[in-house]
């Protein structure tokens, strides 16, 4: 449910930012075949209700599965995020924390 409430939310920052095109990525795959459709988990739940309803706006969303050593800085901001204003941020440089794992991460892709 927590990495559901996460896609939930990341969403709602993406329309309101204005993105028309993202590509969203989770280390859950039971949360990416609910999303995606392949699984009737939670079928009949308002979070996800909420969630295809968002999905299916006027924008181009991919949500795919990706391994948490594939995606570390995701996982980096996860866990330091308290440190962080609780209101949604858009960076254009990444945070100090993450600095490192974004340049280690564009080396290797």
């Amino acid at each position: 449910m927590a990495e559901l409430w996460a896609v939930h939310d990341a969403l709602l920052y993406a329309w309101n930012f204005g993105y028309n095109c993202i590509i969203l990525e989770s280390d859950s795959k039971e949360v990416i075949e609910i999303l995606n459709g392949s699984s009737v988990a939670l079928d009949g739940s308002s979070l996800v209700s909420a969630i295809v309803e968002r999905l299916l706006r006027n924008w181009i969303v991919r949500c795919c599965h990706v391994f948490r050593e594939s995606n570390m800085v995701a996982d980096k901001l996860a866990s330091v995020r308290c440190s962080f204003s609780l209101v949604a941020t858009k960076w254009n440089t990444p945070p100090p924390p993450l600095v490192d794992l974004v340049h280690k991460e564009m080396s290797n892709s």
